[in-house]
């Protein structure tokens, strides 16, 4: 991210057996459906395989929660991101109050601790 401002890390819990287990082991954080729905109230509710969104929270041990024992955390240090990426930002109804934050498509060389 040489270049681009950087921000405050964002965490990414995977428990064991998400059906992008080994994309999340190799660093990466793959949507349920790249091609699927862009809603993320749909999204935020549950419907996460049909969806385009990864979801992220500033709040580890919410992340850690989700990751569950012998689950992954992916950690991401924000900024903006640069021309021409495939990923972005969208914001989050957030109902349930996690410090959720969205990221639409793929992202790839995350730092990963098993946890």
């Amino acid at each position: 991210m040489a270049g681009q401002e950087v921000g405050d890390p964002i965490y990414r819990g995977v428990a064991r057996g998400h059906h992008a287990w080994y994309e999340a082991l190799a660093g990466d954080a793959v949507p349920g459906d790249p091609d699927g729905h862009a809603d993320p109230y749909r999204h935020n509710l549950g419907e996460t395989r049909t969806s385009r969104f990864t979801s992220w929270t500033y709040d580890r041990e919410v992340a850690i929660t989700y990751a569950g024992e012998g689950g992954l955390l992916l950690i991401w240090q924000t900024g903006k991101p640069p021309p021409g990426a495939d990923w972005s930002f969208e914001m989050s109804p957030d109902c349930f109050y996690e410090q959720e934050v969205l990221i639409c498509g793929t992202l790839t060389g995350l730092w990963v601790e098993r946890l």
